[in-house]
Order: C-alpha cells, then sequence, then structure tokens
C-alpha cells in the first residue's frame, strides 16, 4: 500500500511539473528554440568524482522536484542500471553515466552538471540551466523564465 502511496504521489507532482512546464512555455516571448546541441553536459569535475566514488557500479541520477528558495531543486542519487525506466534519458562521459527522466530534463535542458568543491562543501551542482530565470544565492534552487 505505501509503495502504491509513494508512486501515486510521484504521478500527481509529475502532472504537477508538467503543468507549470507547459504554463511556462505558454506565458514565455521568446520563441522556443529546437535545442540540437547535447541535452546534458557534463563537466570533467563531475566525471572524475563520479568515476572515484563509485568505480563505475552505479550512476547519477539527477531530478527536479518542486522545493527549495526558489521553486525547483535539483536532486541527486546514486543509482542503479536495474532502475532505470523507459522515460530515462542517459548521459555518458568517460564511462560514467548521468540519468535524467524526461519531466525533469524539459526542466534542465542545456544545462550542465558538475562536482564542485569548496571549503565548507563538495557536492554535485547543475549549473547553467537555459530555462532558469534566477535562483537562490547557494546555488540550490531555481525559478522558471517566464
Amino acid at each position: 500500500m505505501a509503495a502504491y502511496v509513494g508512486s501515486l504521489s510521484r504521478r500527481v507532482f509529475r502532472s504537477y511539473l508538467n503543468l507549470n512546464l507547459y504554463q511556462a512555455r505558454q506565458l514565455s516571448t521568446k520563441p522556443q528554440a529546437e535545442s540540437t546541441a547535447k541535452d546534458i553536459n557534463i563537466t570533467d569535475s563531475c566525471a572524475k568524482h563520479l568515476a572515484k566514488i563509485n568505480e563505475g557500479k552505479q550512476h547519477l541520477r539527477v531530478s527536479v522536484e518542486g522545493g527549495g528558495c526558489s521553486g525547483f531543486q535539483c536532486l541527486f542519487n546514486l543509482d542503479s542500471e536495474q532502475n532505470i525506466q523507459e522515460d530515462d534519458r542517459i548521459f555518458e562521459r568517460d564511462g560514467v553515466k548521468v540519468i535524467v527522466d524526461e519531466v525533469s530534463l524539459e526542466y534542465i535542458k542545456g544545462a550542465t552538471v558538475d562536482y564542485h568543491e569548496e571549503l565548507i562543501r563538495s557536492a554535485f551542482r547543475v549549473i547553467n540551466i537555459p530555462m532558469s530565470e534566477n535562483g537562490c544565492s547557494c546555488g540550490v534552487s531555481f525559478s522558471l523564465k517566464l
């Protein structure tokens, strides 16, 4: 029962995200250009760190959810090959893979997945999101261009 409720809430949330994305596209004054470039870019630091921490056994899953200071946030998890779904897109660099589901990809298409180290923290992050208007100062969340 709990698995069904979790699955149902994910579907409801995905519907909510799709509706917001549709509304953002309808309200946009800029014409939507077809992307001919790679959908997701992976930096050297991301590929190196991902290879270092998992030895190629798991992949980095990036998903977009509602939340954070600015409305949407990117979540990162290590995931195995067995959990790849039909709606997942796989991006590869130097033998490591980044997995993004199609709904999340609509929000971060054209962005770059990076690994950044500072004195106070180190983390994976998504930078240069074309659909992002602004984000919070810590760089975890973003809002959509309308």
